[in-house]
């Protein structure tokens, strides 16, 4: 029998960029097959909670809103902290002390708001670190829904072989090789592409997997003096579906004339914004291709491997601490 990974495996995951929650808002999502949601307090502070009021059970994301540093329950307008406690009842009477929302580990980091969720209710026993900001555009990002599950898209980035069949790609070369240290999985390769009226381009990919539902690739084009962060941020939501999230990060243009000699002849903010915009689209077509085998595929437990696949075993013993042999055999 074909032993399929659990839908929801331990880890972080995005819920939300940081610009879709301003100060105040409060938005919902699925993190799973559970609804979570997400609100920042008028001092700029990021929480996830459960969905639902433990007054009596009215669901915190139809109707609900934040007061100051709190979020507001819609039915009965009793109020909870960033840590769960109600810290506001009736009027006029002490809130009830065992009348606690149960609150999400939650973290912001890199433009990205994530939650964490374990198989077996366990605390966070690692970080997603913060990259540095400085040199760096913001986020320009978009969310797609996939049918599939989270260890598919992680896996994409050490499969060599899809790079040529899928992408185009050729000439793959392992700059690094990828090892594992902990929840982090890294590599560098470089391959190139033909594009049109231009040559095969080389192209350099630094990854790093923190766990599967957060992986940066540093993407590097030497020869036009280009790089970027690439982001693939599978988030599970109910069994089988994923929100997949994708995200481009250019590193501010330092000389306009490597890009290309025209490029001196637009300012650096504009240049900068159409890199951006093209790239993004040209990324998410990219990954666009992955969808109709993603959603059809089957997953082998032991796949016959061949030479040239890449790491890709070496990615499946990685994948494994994220799925805790009690939950998973519970």
């Amino acid at each position: 029998m074909r032993q399929r990974p659990p839908d929801h495996p331990s880890g972080w995951y995005v819920l939300a960029f940081s610009d879709e929650v301003a100060p105040g808002a409060l938005i919902t999502r699925t993190l799973a097959g559970r609804d979570v949601v997400v609100f920042r307090t008028g001092a700029g502070r990021v929480a996830v909670s459960d969905a639902f009021c433990p007054h009596l059970g009215a669901h915190l994301g139809h109707g609900g809103d934040v007061v100051g540093d709190t979020v507001r329950c819609p039915f009965h307008h009793f109020r909870f902290d960033t840590e769960g406690a109600c810290v506001a009842g009736y009027p006029g009477r002490k809130a009830p002390p065992a009348c606690r929302l149960a609150m999400i580990p939650a973290r912001e980091r890199n433009g990205t708001i994530l939650a964490w969720w374990s198989l077996a209710g366990e605390p966070p026993g690692w970080e997603v670190p913060t990259l540095e900001g400085e040199g760096w555009r913001p986020l320009r990002h978009t969310t797609l829904q996939l049918a599939g599950h989270p260890q598919e898209c992680s896996e994409n980035s050490v499969d060599f072989g899809h790079f040529a069949a899928v992408h185009g790609y050729d000439g793959c070369e392992e700059l690094v090789p990828a090892h594992v240290d902990g929840p982090l999985l890294h590599a560098k390769y470089r391959m190139q592409r033909a594009r049109p009226l231009q040559p095969h381009i080389a192209t350099d990919f630094e990854v790093w997997v923190w766990g599967l539902g957060y992986s940066i690739v540093r993407t590097s084009v030497e020869r036009f003096g280009v790089e970027l962060r690439t982001f693939v941020l599978p988030c599970p939501t109910a069994s089988g579906q994923v929100d997949l999230r994708l995200a481009i990060s250019l590193r501010k243009i330092r000389r306009r004339s490597e890009v290309h000699p025209l490029a001196v002849l637009l300012p650096t903010s504009v240049l900068e914004w159409v890199i951006e915009r093209l790239t993004l689209r040209a990324y998410v077509d990219d990954v666009r291709q992955d969808f109709s085998i993603w959603e059809n595929k089957t997953f082998l437990d032991k796949p016959r491997l061949a030479a040239g696949d890449g790491p890709v075993s070496l990615f499946r013993r990685y994948a494994r601490q994220f799925y805790p042999a009690a939950a998973s055999s519970s």
